[in-house]
């Protein structure tokens, strides 16, 4: 792997946390104003706030 691929995995990981962040604050907002029925959106979203974190420590343990 070049420094080069390094880098790239890494911007691809920072990324990924930026995305479960984003997320993050979506559910959040979500989940305060928006009536219960969107439930399932809710946990959708968070779920793949969930998998986005996930992805960024895989990417940061190949990248090491």
């Amino acid at each position: 792997m070049t420094p080069g691929d390094k880098d790239r995995i890494h911007d691809s990981a920072v990324a990924c946390r930026q995305v479960a962040e984003l997320l993050d604050t979506v559910v959040d907002a979500l989940d305060r104003t928006v009536a219960r029925d969107m439930g399932q959106l809710i946990d959708s979203l968070a779920g793949i706030g969930r998998l986005a974190r996930y992805t960024a420590e895989r990417l940061e343990a190949v990248a090491a």
